[in-house]
């Protein structure tokens, strides 16, 4: 029985000699920030109808998720009116600007956003980028709610120039993401 018992020690010892190796695995992560402008073809349109629009401006309907963020990490949110040295230019034939910091963008969390810190926040747009909003930590598909508005307090009084037709000024609204 001892000579069974040492045997046995002996054949399992054998089969438990094993050679092992390593090698070192590297994660490397980068940055990746993307910033997109959902249904861009569609026109955002500020229309002053009544001696109330003047007054107390207008306001487009909120457009739900109309931002998308993807980061890896913490972001900044910034835009700006493209293209002008002063704000919005006007139909052809008219050398008359209105300033583009008379409209503000209202930025809130869109639905299904809860990878995101940010709390509502209103800024005006500009000719230069301004910052409308940022967080310190990343996620995917981050919806953000815009609601663009024009100014009141009849800033645009006396800025019609088309007899009984309208007035059209226009720029293209930049949006640009950076790591933070």
């Amino acid at each position: 029985m001892k000579k069974s018992i040492l045997l046995a020690m002996l054949i399992g010892g054998v089969f438990a000699v094993t050679a092992q190796t390593q090698t070192k695995l590297n994660v490397i992560l980068n940055p990746i920030q993307s910033i997109t402008v959902n249904d861009a073809s569609k026109e955002v349109t500020l229309e002053y109808v009544t001696t109330d629009n003047y007054l107390t401006g207008v306001s487009s309907p909120v457009l739900n998720n109309h931002l998308t963020v993807y980061s890896t990490g913490g972001f900044q949110v910034k835009a700006k009116a493209a293209n002008l040295t002063n704000g919005l230019t006007t139909a052809p034939g008219q050398n008359v600007e209105i300033l583009s910091s008379g409209i503000s963008l209202l930025i809130a969390k869109g639905t299904g956003n809860n990878g995101s810190d940010i709390n509502p926040s209103t800024v005006n747009l500009g000719t230069g980028d301004v910052n409308l909003f940022s967080s310190t930590t990343g996620g995917t598909s981050m919806g953000y709610n815009v609601t663009y508005k024009g100014a009141g307090n009849n800033e645009y009084v006396g800025k019609h120039f088309s007899g009984t037709g309208k007035t059209t000024y226009t720029t293209n609204v930049m949006y640009s993401i950076v790591a933070q």
